[in-house]
């Protein structure tokens, strides 16, 4: 007999179950009754909460995004320094990543999907574009403290910002070993002090190339 849950609980029950069968044998090899295996569920059970494996689907994308956006506007909307905030989102996504590898499995496993999937595909980037306006806000904060040039394309730069997230997902996604504290303190001191070498360095190089 299973336990009593809440309904919302057990909802995530099956979602968590869900995210675990659509990674190991992928959406479409992945049925209802072994969603409801790995829950210790009936396939009735889950059906009274979930009318189709798309809907499991779409109700995980939401949640894995529900989760990333509410960090990134507590951290955007967060009085201390914002020296303090980038670090702390950049903690966040570290912690994150490692703690939850199969999140970024997850996650790649939907982009993919989303390249054949046109539904999949406009809700992506409904995300993407919201998720990009949370951090062109926390570009321009950096900007007006004065901790970020007062010239950036805070845009731009917002976007290059989760490209670089995204990549470290991806790695951690396919197994790929890192070393996540070499790469905060890399990250971190390349957003606070650019890549950008001294007037003489840049000539130098330059010279190399000729």
């Amino acid at each position: 007999m299973t336990k009593h849950l809440s309904e919302e609980a057990r909802r995530e029950q099956i979602l968590d179950a869900a995210r675990t069968c659509f990674v190991e044998r992928g959406f479409a090899a992945a049925r209802m009754e072994d969603i409801a295996d790995t829950a210790g569920l009936s396939k009735g059970g889950v059906y009274f909460h979930f009318r189709s494996k798309r809907e499991i689907l779409d109700a995980l994308v939401r949640r894995e995004f529900t989760h990333v956006m509410t960090t990134i506007e507590r951290v955007t909307d967060d009085e201390r320094p914002f020296g303090e905030r980038i670090r702390r989102l950049a903690q966040y996504f570290v912690d994150y990543f490692t703690s939850r590898p199969e999140s970024a499995r997850f996650a790649l496993a939907v982009s993919e999907m989303a390249t054949r999937d046109t539904g999949l595909r406009a809700t992506l980037h409904e995300m993407q574009i919201a998720f990009h306006k949370r951090m062109t806000k926390l570009v321009e904060n950096g900007m007006r403290s004065g901790v970020f040039r007062d010239d950036l394309d805070a845009e731009s730069v917002a976007i290059l910002l989760k490209g670089i997230m995204d990549g470290v997902e991806g790695l951690i996604a396919v197994g790929i070993p890192v070393d996540i504290d070499r790469l905060l303190t890399a990250g971190l001191d390349m957003v606070f002090r650019g890549v950008r070498g001294d007037g003489d360095g840049i000539a130098r190089a330059a010279a190399e190339q000729n």
